[in-house]
Formats: structure tokens, sequence, C-alpha cells
């Protein structure tokens, strides 16, 4: 068995990336679509559903979560 490398761990440390990505990371290319979604008045099933065929799949949910962090509608 090796000995504690303190150089190896913090070049490991350096290079780490964390798995799971950033939250909204996929829909924040489509901020200003869905942005645009709203101000016509779109649901957020709508939105989902029309991302989801133009090959971003989201939930009503998500984008119900986007809206409400990144877009700062009001609950």
């Amino acid at each position: 068995m090796s000995s504690f490398d303190l150089v190896t761990v913090r070049k490991a440390v350096e290079e780490f990336i964390p798995r799971r990505p950033q939250k909204f990371q996929d829909l924040l290319p489509a901020k200003d679509v869905i942005t645009e979604l709203r101000q016509k008045r779109a649901s957020y099933r709508s939105i989902a559903d029309l991302l989801t065929q133009h090959c971003l799949p989201a939930s009503k949910t998500a984008i119900a979560v986007f809206c409400h962090q990144v877009l700062g509608e009001t609950v």
C-alpha cells in the first residue's frame, strides 16, 4: 500500500470537476425563448412540451422553478 502524498492529492483537488451539472445549465441557452413565451402567457407545461419537441427535454416543474429563480417571476 502506498503512503499519502499531499502533492498528488492537491493536484487531484485542482483538477476536480463536480459530477452534477450546474442547476439550469441545460435551460440557460433557452432563457430568451422561455422569457418570450412567458410574455406571451405560455404555461409551464406548454413551454416544457415545446422545448422537449425541439430536443431540450424539460419538465413543467423544471420550467416553473427556472422562471421563479432565474427570471424572477413571483410565485
